[in-house]
């Protein structure tokens, strides 16, 4: 049995790609025609790869540590251990091993090739699907980018002292303030080559996601990038269609993507709830129309497992979809933190919103925090 799903949205029958000269978005981020990168944007992938070829080793060593210490419940991202070992096993060895200024240059032309094709996810993520699905025919810039936001989000809470070497490189020191923004800088490069090949997909909202979080690092929750980048998330992930939930629910996805999804969109409206609240300006997201169910409190080990070990973790949760154990997971967080959106986006509708309406009114009524949040977000298994 073929291991691979068919695009998520096919083409209508009486529809030929042959017709379709235009580019356009679709909800597997397909460009068509066949993407072909101008010299200037080859010149531009080439410079990427290279930053990553002249990242110190001791780097590497350093994100390992980090995921021997946190393991696969370090974040509620599984996706980005899956970025991680796709650039680690499938690029950098042959990055490395380039000879000649024309290899590095072939290697980059095939990363364009294998991004400008459709996403195609595993029926199951265990025992190393996804690394080799998304390294099957190259590595994607997305991918790239996740890893090297990843690689950022990794050196933020270092100290100095703790591995000086890894600031020792001309591309990613002097300091460790430095090596963040590089990383940044790097990450930010391989999302602007997916947006000007038209290319938009599952990886892209946790590329931007991790992105977010490490602008907020370097430059500040109030800065100008995190607030655009935000704006560049919403937009996402609205062409992809995730502002309903038939896309979230959809039988022929995977149960693992389906929650992978939940729990993206949940990043995504922590993300706009909390830039929005600190600078004091309207989200992005609305909950009136991306609204979300949430994800099932489950570990990362667990829902990259197996369909089977999956829907035996599942059977130990409860009706509305907690843990029975007493365990707390990086999703548990994220649940908790979805029901209280709906009552943070309102509280920002009664401070920005248009002074004619009433707000005293309005503001007298308070709801309870889960009456609240079951219209926005729902908590059953179902």
């Amino acid at each position: 049995m073929d291991n691979v799903l068919s695009p998520l949205l096919e083409l209508p029958a009486n529809e030929s790609a042959s017709k379709r000269t235009y580019t356009a978005i679709t909800r597997t981020g397909i460009a068509a025609p066949a993407f072909t990168a101008s010299p200037s944007l080859l010149a531009e992938g080439i410079s990427v790869i290279e930053t990553l070829r002249d990242a110190p080793l001791a780097l590497t060593r350093v994100v390992e540590q980090w995921f021997g210490a946190w393991g696969d419940e370090s974040c509620s991202r599984p996706l980005v251990k899956v970025a991680w070992q796709v650039v680690e096993e499938a690029l950098l060895p042959k990055l490395r091993a380039a000879s000649s200024a024309q290899a590095v240059s072939d290697l980059c032309a095939n990363m364009f090739k294998c991004t400008s094709q459709p996403l195609r996810w595993p029926i199951s993520p265990a025992n190393g699907a996804l690394v080799e699905a998304f390294s099957a025919e190259g590595v994607r810039w997305e991918a790239l980018g996740i890893y090297f936001a990843h690689v950022g989000a990794v050196l933020g809470p270092m100290r100095e002292g703790d591995d000086t070497i890894v600031f020792a490189s001309e591309k990613w020191g002097p300091d460790r303030k430095r090596a963040m923004e590089r990383a940044l800088d790097a990450s930010l490069q391989c999302y602007r080559i997916c947006e000007r090949m038209g290319q938009i997909n599952d990886l892209t909202v946790w590329l931007l996601d991790l992105a977010i979080m490490l602008t907020t690092w370097c430059y500040g929750d109030d800065s100008y990038q995190a607030w655009r980048l935000m704006g560049d998330l919403a937009s996402v992930v609205v062409a992809l269609g995730y502002h309903g939930s038939t896309n979230q629910e959809d039988s022929q996805v995977p149960l693992y993507l389906q929650q992978l999804r939940k729990r993206a969109l949940a990043e995504a409206h922590e993300l706009d709830k909390g830039l929005a609240t600190f600078v004091g300006r309207p989200p992005h997201l609305s909950r009136h129309y991306v609204g979300l169910g949430l994800p099932l409190d489950l570990s990362a080990s667990a829902l990259m497992n197996t369909p089977a070990a999956l829907e035996e973790a599942m059977a130990k949760l409860d009706s509305n979809g907690w843990n029975t154990e007493g365990l707390v997971h990086p999703t548990t967080r994220i649940r908790a933190v979805s029901m209280l959106i709906g009552i943070r986006e309102e509280a920002l509708e009664l401070s920005l919103g248009p002074r004619d309406r009433d707000v005293n009114g309005r503001s007298q009524y308070a709801p309870s925090c889960r009456a609240a949040a079951i219209p926005f977000a729902d908590t059953s298994l179902q």
